[in-house]
């Protein structure tokens, strides 16, 4: 499980009229053979024998849905990946966001309400200067329309994760996110036992609860969050796995 990373996104979906049409015709086309036809079309993975790819970002293990009845999980859709033969640098994380998107808008509109990512610590590059360009991106996005975000941070239990400050943690990751998300540390309690997929493979233990006001609200900025975290969350020491959870809040900020 050290290279595993699972990405699950709640939320709900409006078929587009010729899918809904399809489906209820009998077609198949889940979440898992739509994920692997995009991943493999822009050689991102191998599937099935597939040519091999200097750019291949992660193996294929598992993906489900809600709209097709492939998955009786919560998720909208939800995917499994090991990283271990992954090309070199940043986790695949903006790879497979695309990839989700896409498929997601592919049959219909979707509506995301919570990403939960499950992700592999030791991955994190030690220069981080990547992510100054990821900020520009996102900061180039409409002031107006931010949105407050909760969000959850889990760390392996009984890896370093204990000794992890989460305002530490907090001010680390701000230091890369500048204006496209501002962070600030939450003293609300605990949310009690960790339900998702991953848990019964990683024993994770709560490390804290941040607020970000985020320029923008989208699969890739969500997973763009995620990767600034994960990368402060491994430079405070948490070892092997780290969860991060967010959710869309009710209120909208100017």
């Amino acid at each position: 499980m050290d290279s595993t990373l699972i990405v699950g996104l709640t939320g709900s979906i409006e078929l587009h009229e010729w899918a809904d049409r399809l489906y209820a015709d009998g077609r198949d086309d889940d979440a898992f053979s739509l994920i692997v036809r995009q991943g493999v079309m822009q050689g991102l993975t191998e599937f099935h024998g597939s040519k091999e790819s200097p750019r291949v970002s992660w193996s294929h293990h598992d993906a489900g849905d809600s709209w097709t009845g492939s998955s009786d999980a919560p998720e909208l859709i939800w995917l499994q990946v090991d990283t271990a033969e992954s090309a070199p640098g940043r986790l695949p994380l903006q790879p497979i966001a695309a990839v989700l998107d896409r498929v997601l808008r592919k049959v219909g509109t979707p509506r995301i309400d919570e990403g939960a990512f499950l992700i592999p610590l030791g991955r994190f590059p030690h220069d981080s200067m990547e992510f100054a360009y990821d900020r520009d991106w996102f900061e180039f996005s409409d002031p107006d329309r931010s949105e407050v975000t909760g969000i959850e941070l889990y760390a392996s239990a009984g890896e370093g994760g204990e000794s992890a400050d989460v305002a530490d943690v907090a001010a680390t990751a701000q230091t890369w996110l500048g204006d496209a998300a501002v962070l600030a540390v939450s003293d609300r309690p605990a949310p009690g036992p960790v339900a998702f997929r991953g848990s019964p493979y990683v024993s994770l233990e709560f490390l804290g609860q941040v607020d970000c006001t985020v320029r923008e609200w989208s699969i890739e900025a969500l997973a763009w969050l995620t990767e600034v975290l994960g990368w402060a969350m491994s430079s405070a020491g948490c070892g092997n796995h780290g969860l991060v959870r967010l959710r869309r809040q009710p209120t909208t900020r100017a």
